[in-house]
């Protein structure tokens, strides 16, 4: 059985070089087509068959006299089409970009180590490609923000794997629903596939209820993260790490596991100026520190809805937010660590030895 595998970067150039000259606008087209947009047109369009390629490229040059960012944007879309007619992934077009995240430095640096890990300088160095990682803590505290933030630092697209799904009969089979997606996900790489909550579809629970479905599915998924040729970066997120099976755990299919708690003052401030820039609100009127104090034991979602609640409480004013909002708005959160204190005190024991925080 031969399987025709997807177009390569040399077709895909080919077909654009083709639509670029059948375009009425060829010489203006082709004059700001400069080397960078050129391979990141490519790389964009990587996973998509030719016909859809050039039909991507046709309709984002619908009224353009010149090449620039929107039209990456545009093939990215109908890629969006494609991997959406699967069934069971989504293209995620939001991400956030590093300096998003407040705090977490150790995850960070992890990361700003391997930045031109994709560079044909790090392929002749006889660098490997990372795996993946999986990370797990106190909810609230950014592990999906921290998922979807590898594919911004990469530039590569972010795929979300959806694994209730994969069990709700609407897609067919699970077995076959787990191949077509990561048949897709291997055809759009170099790519990062984003698993929420991991632990809902290949705990040690879930497979003895599930009985022999679960157990196929699961062999097969940690058969593909084993023997994967292609850059399909896995970014899994577990909110109770200890309902995964060892064998998910182990060096090989994850480059590294990291522990997410509850962000200490310097992050909590970093997290707070975070979200009042978002609010466009000037900080140097803003006493940082007593916001920090206030927000002892939030996590950082808890955080967000105290600085959205205070520019409620700004606007029904009818004047620009203080920080008097601020702790007005904090004192009506009761936070996660509160009512949750002996589960967040059992995770930490757990991440101890076992996990590297994400944390300084």
């Amino acid at each position: 059985v031969y399987e025709f595998p997807m177009p390569d970067a040399s077709e895909i150039e080919r077909v654009l070089s083709g639509v670029i000259s059948g375009s009425p606008h060829a010489s203006p087209l082709m004059e700001s087509l400069t080397p960078d947009l050129k391979d990141r047109l490519v790389k964009a369009a990587l996973g998509l068959s030719l016909d859809q390629v050039a039909r991507a490229f046709r309709t984002a040059l619908i009224g353009k006299t010149n090449v620039d960012s929107s039209l990456i944007d545009g093939v990215l879309e109908e890629k969006g089409q494609m991997i959406k007619k699967s069934g069971i992934l989504n293209l995620v077009m939001n991400r956030p970009a590093l300096d998003d995240i407040g705090g977490l430095e150790n995850l960070k640096e992890w990361l700003r180590k391997r930045t031109d890990i994709l560079s044909s300088e790090g392929k002749s160095f006889g660098l490997h490609l990372p795996k993946g990682v999986l990370i797990t803590g106190v909810s609230g505290c950014g592990k999906s923000l921290c998922a979807k933030v590898f594919a911004s630092f990469w530039k590569v697209p972010l795929l979300h794997l959806d694994m209730a799904r994969l069990y709700d009969g609407t897609i067919g089979e699970p077995e076959q629903a787990l191949q077509v997606a990561l048949r897709t996900a291997e055809s759009v790489a170099p790519a990062v596939l984003w698993i929420d909550e991991i632990e809902a579809g290949i705990s040690i629970q879930s497979q003895k209820a599930g009985g022999g479905t679960q157990s196929r599915v699961f062999a097969s998924f940690l058969t593909w993260m084993q023997e994967k040729s292609a850059f399909v970066f896995i970014a899994a997120t577990a909110n109770v790490i200890e309902l995964l099976p060892p064998e998910v755990l182990r060096k090989g299919r994850f480059d590294q596991i990291f522990f997410v708690t509850l962000p200490n003052p310097q992050e909590r401030k970093a997290i707070v100026s975070i979200h009042l820039k978002k609010n466009r609100v000037d900080l140097s009127s803003f006493n940082l520190d007593m916001l920090v104090k206030v927000t002892e034991g939030f996590n950082g979602a808890e955080i967000e809805q105290a600085v959205n609640g205070g520019m409620i409480e700004a606007f029904n004013s009818g004047r620009p937010v203080n920080e008097h909002d601020m702790v007005i708005s904090a004192g009506n959160i009761v936070p996660l660590s509160t009512t949750m204190r002996e589960e967040i005190g059992r995770m930490e024991r757990w991440a101890y030895n076992r996990a590297i925080p994400a944390s300084r």
